[in-house]
């Protein structure tokens, strides 16, 4: 027997918008659009009638647009939620829709001759995917509703050798000279939380490789370094990492270590399907760093990071993954935890205490 379809609800106020979604839609196996509305207000209305498994909204649309649609949709009827939208150059505007709950950014497609299959594949992955995640209400710390949502994965942190669950004591104190971070779905959400425990002295450089949408990563540089202590911005070819500052490797390159430290970006091909590739950033830092390296894994779809964190784990660096309770998608971490490449697994706030906890 067939598992049943995925059921898509589509919201946008522009009918060619529409048209363009469906067109890219239809034809997917196993994926259904049960509705589609012109704003948030007949959203919320269909949303009760279709029980869709996954919302596709715009951002902007007139009377109440995609953040605030996703705020009432975590407090009334909570659903993986992906935003379709333009590249917006305002990051203020682009990136509260994933505090509020949204899982993941796709951008608008566009009718773009000798494009569209690739597109349909790209936006049948992240429909797949989200409609996996299991999204519930979470109260705030008033007792009210939250306009958030915490997400879990449906399956169970593998069992074997690494430590789960509290903040290591008998990590290394001294000798760090690199953090490394690796993220893909629901990283700017982990990212926040831990970046945000970190205060802007933090005395290591962090270098970050995050799967992100063509289009959004100069606003995720940009809305991250606002909402978080320390410094944010997009790596460049040649620089040296200095503390306090988190480093984003660039669309559509590498980011690797020259022999003495030195950031160097490359277009060599695709490891694990990305480019860039926390794989490739992580087995480079081993050469470059060795046991003077912590890596982090964090939330993502599928192993990237993980054979990479393994060589790391080889040469006795400090390595963190993140837990499933945590994750909106527990492939990367599980991946990493079946090499035995993770010595230890935590939430967010935790791998942020650890980070602490070992430079001091």
């Amino acid at each position: 027997m067939s598992a049943p379809a995925i059921r898509v609800l589509l919201v946008d106020d522009s009918p060619l918008d529409l048209v363009i979604l469906r067109r890219l839609i239809d034809p997917m196996p196993g994926v259904d659009v049960v509705a589609t509305a012109a704003g948030g207000k007949e959203a919320l209305r269909l949303i009760a009638e279709h029980l869709p498994d996954v919302v596709c909204t715009d951002y902007m649309m007139p009377e109440m647009d995609g953040l605030e649609l996703t705020k009432q949709i975590m407090g009334t009827q909570p659903t993986p939620i992906l935003a379709i939208s333009s590249v917006v150059d305002d990051p203020e505007s682009a990136f509260p829709i994933l505090q509020a709950g949204a899982l993941d950014f796709f951008p608008k497609p566009s009718p773009t001759p000798g494009e569209e299959d690739r597109i349909r594949r790209e936006l049948a992955q992240k429909i797949r995917v989200l409609s996996k995640v299991y999204v519930f209400r979470r109260q705030s710390r008033a007792g009210g509703s939250g306009g958030t949502a915490t997400q879990a994965p449906r399956e169970p942190t593998p069992s074997g050798p690494p430590i789960v669950g509290s903040t290591p004591s008998g990590a290394r104190r001294s000798g760090h000279s690199i953090a490394l971070i690796g993220a893909s779905t629901g990283g700017p959400q982990a990212l926040q939380t831990l970046l945000g425990r970190l205060p802007a002295d933090f005395p290591l450089p962090i270098c970050l490789a995050q799967h992100i949408s063509p289009g959004f990563l100069d606003a995720f540089a940009t809305w991250l370094d606002k909402t978080v202590p320390l410094s944010v911005r997009v790596a460049r070819q040649g620089e040296r990492p200095t503390c306090g500052c988190v480093y984003l490797a660039p669309e559509n390159a590498h980011m690797e270590f020259g022999p003495t430290g030195l950031v160097r970006l490359s277009d060599g091909p695709k490891r694990d399907g990305h480019r860039p590739s926390i794989t490739v950033m992580f087995e480079s830092a081993a050469r470059a760093f060795g046991d003077r390296s912590v890596a982090v894994l964090l939330t993502g779809m599928g192993q990237d990071g993980a054979a990479g964190m393994k060589m790391l784990s080889d040469g006795r660096a400090l390595t963190l993954a993140q837990n499933a309770e945590t994750s909106v998608v527990f492939g990367m971490p599980k991946a990493a935890i079946a090499l035995g490449a993770a010595k230890h697994v935590l939430s967010p706030d935790a791998i942020a205490d650890t980070l602490l906890e070992v430079t001091r």
